[in-house]
Order: structure tokens, then sequence, then C-alpha cells
């Protein structure tokens, strides 16, 4: 009889290869805060006027990805004036 093996790869998504899926970073609200120096309020108050970071809500958890941080801090660069 022919066996055959699955890996974990095959059987669920979530086994996939760090290759193929990178491993996403997030940040709750106060370790974002801590990051930028802010209170976690201003976080808070930021997602109610819709300003800030996208942001991502898991099980009632508010989390932020590290790209959508990284994007906005790039967003948020002033050029010097002349």
């Amino acid at each position: 009889m022919l066996q055959t093996t699955q890996t974990n790869e095959n059987r669920h998504p979530r086994f996939a290869s760090s290759e193929s899926h990178p491993e996403v970073r997030h940040l709750n609200q106060k370790q974002l805060a801590k990051r930028w120096g802010l209170s976690h309020r201003t976080l808070e108050r930021w997602r109610c006027q819709r300003q800030g970071p996208v942001w991502l809500k898991v099980g009632g958890r508010v989390l932020y990805r590290m790209e959508d941080i990284q994007v906005y801090e790039r967003s948020q660069i002033v050029e010097k004036l002349e």
C-alpha cells in the first residue's frame, strides 16, 4: 500500500512556510503610543476621528500592523521650507 505523507504546510495555511508568508508584526495601542511618545487616549481619539494610521480590530483588540505604521510615519515627513 502506498502511503502519502502530508506536511503541515499542506494541511493548514497557518503552518505555511515563513518564506512564502513573512510574519506580520503588530503593535497594540499602548505599544504604539509608547513608540511615538503619545497617550494611548490620543490614539483612541484619532480612531474616532478617522485620523492616524489604519488599524485592525481582532477579537475586540485594536492592533496596528508595522507596515501601516511605517507608511503613516513616512506620510508625516515634513520637508524643510527654504
